[in-house]
């Protein structure tokens, strides 16, 4: 894996493909390394994880936005409700979301901390709410990657992969926040692309992993960060890091309450 390059994957990463995905990024540059590491994020170890977790609790969270549209009969694809904050401007009128829905982990390892969503008022309609909690999702990742960062560590380039690197609002706003070029794959299939590389090499289809990598991953585009959108997002993150902070301390207090 080239210097200053990560991968962020929106699902679980199980051991078997973080050995595959270092092979995997580095195999069109001919640089892989073993001492190479992904890193992440949600445990400050090996590798920038966005866990399946968030995705699911977020669509869970939104659906009661959703209930018109069952009403009448249809159904609405998780894709489409992402397309609605495609129109959004950066900062989705005023309204941020921490994504806290069972409590925080990096940086802050937290379990009584909640979500909370700042600013919301009648001007607000679905669209702003979805950007601002695909925002919240990305201020949180970026929560991680700035720990690299002022450990010295030089990020600037992120391939993306899961189910939420298909959507490009989500990956462009992810190369503003994260100021990195965003590398999007043809397939975003993390794990079990991960798992049949491994078993295709183990039934010698290929010679090594580095070969597969080379048949089966490539880059489909490449997001550069918008610097009018990243400059806003720059002040936006530092309001979103005070929101922890500034109420911490009321939600241990609510604590009490949540078994009521």
């Amino acid at each position: 894996m080239p210097a200053g390059q990560i991968m962020l994957a929106e699902q679980l990463v199980l051991a078997f493909y973080l050995l595959t995905a270092r092979y995997a990024a580095s195999a069109h540059r001919g640089s892989f390394s073993p001492t190479k590491r992904i890193m992440k994020g949600s445990f400050k170890g090996i590798c920038i994880c966005f866990i399946m977790q968030k995705k699911t609790l977020f669509t869970q969270w939104v659906s009661p936005f959703q209930q018109d549209i069952v009403l009448t009969g249809q159904k609405e694809s998780f894709q489409s409700l992402l397309e609605g904050a495609t129109h959004v401007a950066p900062g989705a009128k005023g309204l941020l979301f921490t994504p806290y829905l069972v409590g925080e982990r990096t940086p802050h390892a937290d379990s009584i901390i909640r979500a909370s969503l700042i600013g919301l008022d009648s001007r607000h309609e679905r669209a702003h709410v979805v950007r601002a909690v695909l925002e919240g999702i990305t201020f949180s990742l970026n929560e991680s990657i700035a720990l690299f960062r002022q450990a010295g560590k030089n990020i600037d380039s992120i391939v993306s992969i899961g189910g939420g690197a298909r959507s490009r609002t989500w990956l462009q706003m992810q190369a503003d926040i994260f100021q990195a070029e965003v590398i999007q794959l043809d397939n975003e299939q993390g794990p079990a692309l991960g798992a049949a590389m491994l078993a295709s090499v183990g039934c010698g289809w290929y010679p090594s992993l580095e070969v597969c990598a080379y048949q089966l991953i490539n880059q489909a585009a490449v997001y550069e960060p918008n610097q009018p959108h990243a400059e806003v997002y720059a002040d936006l993150f530092h309001l979103y890091q005070r929101i922890y902070t500034q109420t911490k301390d009321i939600h241990a207090r609510l604590n009490q309450y949540r078994s009521i």
